[in-house]
């Protein structure tokens, strides 16, 4: 429903709701940067953190149309391989067994 209504309020150009959808953004993304930092520390120092938030957000919100698309997509499945390579990236292989 919410990307339903985000994609409705773009194409009317509902001001309102697409600043709403903007703050929402903002808010996840930086959350994201905030737990990798608070996981990962001076190992994402060579990083732009909001932008790495930003891209797995737009990760999140690609794997949930393509769930839609074709149902027999996992996406948890997808979440756990990236995980292990920002883990193995990272010096964290431990963490990912």
């Amino acid at each position: 429903m919410f990307l339903e209504r985000m994609l409705i309020a773009v194409r009317e150009g509902d001001a309102t709701a697409v600043a709403e959808y903007r703050e929402e953004h903002e808010r996840v993304r930086e959350g994201i940067a905030f737990l990798m930092q608070r996981q990962f520390g001076e190992r994402l120092a060579p990083f732009d953190t909001t932008v790495l938030g930003e891209a797995l957000y737009a990760f999140y919100w690609g794997a949930r149309l393509l769930k839609l698309m074709y149902p027999a997509t996992d996406p948890v499945a997808q979440l756990a391989q990236v995980q292990k390579v920002m883990n193995h990236a990272f010096g964290l292989e431990r963490a990912s067994r």
